[in-house]
């Protein structure tokens, strides 16, 4: 698996809307909006274990990213896009989540 490949998945599950909504369950809130997150906060956020993951996915997900990141600069179907990078960061957790099972 491509160094490359596995960082732009990483980076596009990381910032996906599904890992945010999860991350704000872990930060604390202050004033004017600002969150906070301690070291041992970050470590409970649930972010699905893509050395799990076969390539395929990966590749996937490395694609998604430059899809998200035209859209979101040109405000094209944020929405669609932010739908289905959350349908592969989802396809990503369970297939994760499978293989975690089976080896233990």
């Amino acid at each position: 698996m491509g160094g490359d490949i596995f960082s732009r998945a990483l980076t596009l599950a990381l910032n996906s809307e599904a890992i945010r909504a999860r991350s704000k369950l872990h930060a604390r809130g202050f004033g004017g909006g600002l969150s906070k997150f301690e070291p041992n906060d970050l470590k409970t956020i649930p972010v699905p274990d893509l050395r799990l993951v076969t390539e395929d996915i990966l590749m996937r997900l490395s694609l998604q990213l430059d899809r998200a990141d035209t859209a979101a600069r040109n405000d094209l179907n944020a929405s669609r896009i932010e739908v289905e990078t959350n349908a592969l960061i989802n396809e990503a957790v369970e297939q994760a989540t499978a293989l975690q099972t089976a080896l233990f």
